[in-house]
């Protein structure tokens, strides 16, 4: 009987250090049978057959002895899959988020819908998190498996020809298959945009908060002082009560400048954000620029842990996914 394995199966359960002997044109492979318990008995004995001429190709061979002594013969092939990292940059004008939604445009969906011309079946990407509509990324990160080998330039190529021109892979590696976009992930970085001034130019209409009203640089950086640490952020969350995981995270660094020109840039830093946390953090803190609030009312929303009207929601057009470490 032959069957087919798709995926994880190699990775998870016939890797290990394997004793190799090469005969007729196959290259035999015994793995540990500790990586294999799951699917044996005690008396089984197993061998991976990797073909030479296709290696990503496997047929796994087991001998199982009965009480009789009788050996039995099993085979079975499977397709070991690879794991590929993608960063992306993107405008996120005209997409509804980068998560699937039904009948909507997002960035996701495009990014799957290329790879199924390319790669000629559905692939499914994961991502280090979402962003909501009307939101840019510099450095978003997902990952995909693909079960034959590709030459990653050209795969990054044929790609970026297809996508819609406001998507862009701007680099595509192979990674361990254990890596995650999403869990894997260390820490985010994201950057609020505010042009302050009379006029934005208009190559950044897209990609601005404007605010007219001088800012007040230092306050909102006595202010940013106070949401750095551990801090309950549910003032700072749109919807406290959908975050399963609680409300309390961690920032680890927010830096506020401001160019000649007026560009004002809010670095938000942490291991995890809540819904909407920096666009409400950027809201918080321009309010405090232009003297609707005081620094000291950082302390005092934290310390609240509840969501008020004093918090506003920045618009989406200024904020960027700017980096995922790792």
């Amino acid at each position: 009987m032959m069957e087919y394995w798709k995926g994880d199966f190699h990775n998870r359960y016939a890797r290990g250090t394997p004793r190799k002997s090469e005969k007729n044109g196959m290259r035999v492979r015994l793995a540990k049978k500790q990586k294999l318990g799951c699917f044996l008995s005690i008396l089984q004995v197993i061998a991976v057959v990797e073909i030479i001429n296709d290696p990503f190709e496997f047929i796994i061979i087991s001998f199982s002895f009965h009480r009789s002594n009788i050996p039995v013969f099993h085979y079975s092939t499977f397709l070991m899959s690879t794991r590929y990292k993608i960063t992306i940059a993107y405008d996120g004008t005209d997409y509804a988020g980068w998560q699937i939604q039904p009948s909507k445009e997002t960035v996701q969906g495009e990014i799957e819908r290329v790879l199924e011309i390319v790669v000629g079946e559905k692939i499914r990407i994961h991502h280090s998190g979402r962003t909501d509509a009307g939101v840019h990324a510099k450095g978003q990160v997902a990952h995909f498996d693909l079960e034959k080998p590709i030459d990653v330039r050209r795969f990054q190529t044929s790609l970026n020809a297809i996508l819609n021109p406001d998507v862009r892979i701007m680099k595509l590696q192979k990674v361990k298959d254990d890596f995650h976009a999403r869990f894997s992930a260390k820490s985010k970085e994201y950057r609020y945009f505010i042009w302050n001034g009379p006029a934005v130019p208009p190559e950044l209409r897209l990609y601005r908060l404007h605010e007219r009203r001088p800012l007040d640089i230092d306050a909102m950086k006595r202010a940013a002082e106070a949401l750095v640490g551990e801090h309950d952020f549910a003032a700072f969350t749109a919807n406290p009560k959908r975050e399963i995981g609680g409300t309390v995270k961690t920032v680890t660094d927010i830096r506020i400048t401001r160019s000649r020109e007026g560009d004002v840039k809010i670095c938000v830093i942490g291991e995890g954000f809540l819904y909407k946390m920096v666009r409400s953090i950027a809201g918080f803190l321009l309010r405090v620029g232009i003297g609707e609030l005081e620094p000291k009312d950082a302390k005092r929303l934290l310390q609240f842990a509840r969501r008020t009207n004093e918090v506003p929601t920045a618009k989406a057009l200024g904020l960027f996914l700017w980096k995922v470490s790792y």
